[in-house]
């Protein structure tokens, strides 16, 4: 229950997220915030336009939350 509470204050924050790889079976990538340890936090899975390598840092809208993670959609600003 206090995972799932605190996972659901974080809808609708952007949080920067390092990205750890690429989940085929979801679709998804999957990374972590800055407050997040592995192995004993949950993940952040998301989705993003642009192609991402391990190791690189993507600004992530957080739509959705479960007890087991957060679920974000990558945000890219775009460059005039």
């Amino acid at each position: 229950k206090i995972n799932l509470a605190y996972h659901r204050s974080q809808v609708g924050a952007t949080r920067t997220v390092l990205n750890e790889g690429f989940d085929a079976p979801s679709g998804c990538y999957v990374g972590r915030t800055q407050d997040d340890a592995p192995e004993i936090d949950a993940n952040v899975l998301f989705v993003s336009e642009r192609e991402l390598h391990p190791g690189d840092f993507a600004s992530v809208k957080i739509i959705d939350a479960t007890d087991e993670g957060l679920v974000g959609q990558a945000v890219w600003e775009e460059r005039r």
